[in-house]
């Protein structure tokens, strides 16, 4: 496993700075409809730290493409016995901060409910 330096601190910025602006500032996503979306089934997340305590959230997004494989189900078993490894193909690699981390989990969290409640 490859060893992650700490990364230089970062020097604190004022994250309130939306609420003190006299108007909401408007944020577009136009320019995101032009990448392309990519397929992730496979994950990692690692911790980065600084100064001796949690810094930086990695998370890693990947595909782990389907093992082609073939004969009947003994045959196949024995097929991917004999594989040894399978190779994820990288995504993306984000990183985040604490907060943005702590944002990013009430957000999945509603599209759960979400997506639960139109099963």
């Amino acid at each position: 496993m490859p060893v992650q330096r700490a990364r230089p601190k970062r020097e604190k910025s004022d994250q309130d700075v939306a609420t003190k602006l006299p108007a909401p500032l408007a944020v577009s996503w136009r320019e995101a409809q032009r990448m392309p979306v990519a397929a992730a089934n496979a994950f990692q997340v690692g911790l980065v730290s600084t100064d001796g305590g949690p810094g930086e959230v990695v998370l890693g997004f990947g595909f782990l493409p389907p093992i082609p494989v073939w004969g009947t189900r003994e045959q196949q078993l024995e097929m991917v016995a004999n594989l040894g490894g399978v190779e994820v193909q990288p995504v993306a690699r984000i990183t985040l901060s604490g907060a943005r981390l702590k944002e990013l989990h009430q957000m999945l969290g509603q599209l759960v409910t979400v997506f639960e409640a139109a099963k």
